[in-house]
């Protein structure tokens, strides 16, 4: 039996998951938080390049940012999931892992671009595009090394770093983007300004590993070929999520006019903003679910079923937002250019539900070990799209106009399947039969919002959204679709503001 002051009678099980739970929420509110501050300025800017560049244009910008997006996994190299992960382990060690993983990023940088470059020559792609497309890989590379520190410094477990870059980059990018554009700037002044500010981020974080805690930077070949073996898994997943983009781009850029593309990047822009407070979430779960995966088991299942509990009640409203006010996401990219990216966003909204399911399922799948498995998972999505896309885009192209909803269905049945492997790979006791109380409450609290949000129709979105997610959250709170756990959290936050 413990005595008074060992560690087992300071923090029994439960106020040890209680102070888990804190801290994974503490950490994506910093970066929720940071995101929402961000988020106007954000959308604003992209707007305005949008609508002065036009769609045409601005399918240059999707096309390279898709395949760069690809090309720089083998720049990263599946350090994105091991580096914080080795981290939060050996935290001595971090200047050692950092320093290692920059030189690999630099090195290995030079020769993907030549790779990129050479393969969009040989598909024909011209001139202005392989200019963007420098451009697009300049920013990219460079925003990895700031990347590679805040990996670093999110080993610690902390997520403020993370939370001003996100707050910092988009507001300086919009200072600059937007007067440039509005003074005539074209494609290559939008994307040299993206060059600049990923320039200042670096700066930003470098500044900060010193304070965080993170030693002198330092090479090591042995320490290169851990990065390499522990990310190599990563990589092959993290390929395979970026592959089933390049193929829906490749096949739409290929089967749809230019301006179709062009309404499918706005789409996938908005998507982005949306998709934030997942993304905040698993960014944060990620480092603390290897943690206690390798230290506590009964503490991993129950941080793994408490997030997806909250990412089933924050996905209902989300969701039910993109498709019955998607109208409002058009107004901001202009309806002139972009009135068809309203039916995108109504199929993308299914996409999104789903989506706020399987990224807690795939951080616990990954967190446990079972990187190879989900890497055939997401890999299978990638066949998904080869077998579906050249099927649906001149379906839907032929039918009305715009192929994008081909890929948007194609997105779907690749989610279902995603959140379907995701839940038989989980590990034993985490999903439990009293979950089905919160899923109920979700779907009533659901049917409530589109019941107002219907009534309310003729007042326009406006007016509509927020009694529609009032309703949402006073049936949720009513049907009890909140625990007990959730309840004290909420109200601490409350508090807190009132003090």
């Amino acid at each position: 039996m413990p005595d008074a002051s060992s560690p087992e009678a300071e923090s029994p099980p439960a106020e040890v998951q209680r102070s888990t739970n804190q801290l994974v929420f503490r950490n994506t509110l910093l970066l929720v938080g940071a995101k929402v501050l961000a988020l106007p300025i954000s959308v604003i800017s992209t707007a305005i390049v949008a609508r002065y560049l036009g769609p045409t244009t601005y399918s240059n910008i999707y096309l390279a940012t898709t395949f760069v997006g690809f090309a720089t996994l083998f720049v990263a190299f599946g350090q994105t999931g091991a580096l914080p992960a080795l981290v939060a382990v050996e935290r001595p060690r971090a200047g050692e892992f950092l320093g290692t993983a920059l030189v690999w990023r630099i090195a290995s940088g030079v020769v993907v671009y030549a790779g990129l470059a050479l393969g969009c020559w040989v598909l024909g792609y011209g001139a202005v595009f392989q200019q963007a497309l420098a451009l697009v890989f300049a920013a990219t590379l460079i925003t990895f090394l700031a990347g590679a520190g805040l990996e670093t410094i999110r080993g610690f477990e902390r997520t403020d770093v993370d939370a001003l870059v996100n707050v910092g980059t988009p507001l300086l990018t919009a200072a600059i983007t937007i007067p440039a554009v509005l003074l005539g700037g074209r494609l290559l002044s939008v994307l040299g300004i993206t060059v600049l500010v990923a320039v200042v981020a670096v700066a930003g974080v470098f500044k900060m590993l010193g304070p965080v805690g993170v030693g002198p930077l330092r090479f090591t070949t042995p320490t290169l070929k851990t990065l390499l073996h522990k990310g190599y898994p990563f990589l092959f997943f993290s390929a395979a999520i970026a592959l089933q983009p390049v193929v829906d781009a490749a096949f739409l850029s290929r089967l749809a006019p230019n301006e179709v593309v062009g309404w499918h990047a706005a789409a996938e822009k908005l998507i982005g903003l949306v998709v934030f407070p997942a993304s905040a979430l698993i960014t944060a779960l990620y480092p603390v679910l290897c943690r206690l995966y390798a230290e506590d088991p009964k503490a991993f299942s129950e941080t793994t079923r408490s997030t997806l509990q909250t990412c089933l009640l924050l996905t209902v409203p989300v969701a039910l937002s993109l498709g019955l006010f998607a109208e409002v996401g058009v107004m901001v990219f202009g309806e002139a250019g972009y009135a068809p990216v309203v039916d995108n966003l109504r199929v993308f909204a299914v996409y999104m539900f789903l989506v706020y399911i399987s990224m807690p399922l795939g951080s616990a799948v990954l967190a446990a070990g079972k990187t190879r498995a989900w890497s055939l998972v997401q890999a299978s999505c990638v066949i998904i799209s080869v077998i579906l896309d050249p099927l649906l885009i001149p379906w839907f192209q032929s039918r009305l106009g715009n192929g994008g909803l081909g890929l948007c269905s194609s997105r779907v049945a690749s989610e279902v399947f995603m959140v379907s492997a995701g839940i038989w790979l989980l590990p034993p006791g985490v999903l439990r039969v009293g979950m089905l109380k919160q899923v109920a409450a979700a779907i009533a609290a659901g049917l409530a919002m589109s019941l107002v949000a219907w009534a309310l129709r003729a007042f326009g979105p406006f007016v509509a959204a927020p009694p529609a997610l009032a309703a949402y959250a006073v049936v949720l709170w009513l049907t009890g679709g909140l625990d007990q756990g959730q309840r004290q959290f909420l109200k601490s936050i409350a508090s807190r503001r009132r003090r």
